[in-house]
């Protein structure tokens, strides 16, 4: 899965010089992993709705409409990066949870997830996107990979509904005190966010009630 954007998930994100003078032919497939480097960075700084095309052809050094010509439009751009920054982080889980199964597999999807929101654009990016919804180009690709990623984390695990419940909601959380304290650490509530949740609770989990779901 794509994670050449993301830092945390193989490769090292690091911001690009503003407003390049200097232009070179760069092959197309270049180009464009350049586009979405640049555009991962300034949509995750100022969201789909803050964002302009024009910061993003500045931050990669090349022409408003050429962006459109590679993408078509901002909200396209837009959904692909934050397809990718979901498939990215999904696909780090599954690298982190080869092998294994059952709540062992949770824990270890779990702490690559609380891992990889360190200094990772896709956070932001992701809570942008769920803003973003309005639009109903971008809700559709939010609702694609949210799929893929439950679907990733029930056929790895083999984990029922309830369990995938608690552990994909935990995550949002880490997700949300991630983009609201960033690497801040201390005494208080978020200190209190990240305590590690315990194997038992997914284990005691393995039967839910009648009911639920």
């Amino acid at each position: 899965m794509p994670g050449r954007l993301w830092q945390n998930t193989g490769v090292k994100v690091t911001a690009r010089p503003q407003n390049v003078t200097h232009r070179h032919r760069l092959p197309k497939a270049e180009r464009i992993e350049q586009v979405l480097h640049a555009a991962a960075i300034e949509f995750a700084k100022t969201g789909y709705f803050g964002t302009t095309v024009e910061a993003i052809a500045d931050r990669a050094g090349i022409s408003q409409p050429y962006i459109f010509k590679l993408f078509g439009s901002k909200s396209a751009l837009f959904s692909r990066v934050v397809s990718e920054s979901f498939d990215a982080l999904t696909g780090a889980m599954m690298s982190a949870s080869e092998g294994l199964s059952g709540t062992s597999s949770l824990m270890a999807m779990g702490n690559k997830y609380r891992e990889s929101l360190r200094d990772n654009p896709a956070v932001l990016i992701q809570l942008h996107a769920i803003a973003a919804c309005s639009d109903p180009e971008i809700r559709a690709v939010v609702d694609g990979a949210f799929g893929r990623q439950w679907n990733a984390i029930a056929e790895r695990s083999g984990a029922n509904n309830v369990q995938i419940k608690v552990f994909v909601g935990l995550g949002r959380l880490l997700t949300d005190v991630a983009a609201i304290a960033g690497t801040e650490s201390g005494p208080g509530w978020k200190s209190a966010v990240r305590t590690s949740i315990p194997r038992s609770l997914y284990d005691a989990l393995e039967t839910p009630p009648e009911g639920t779901g």
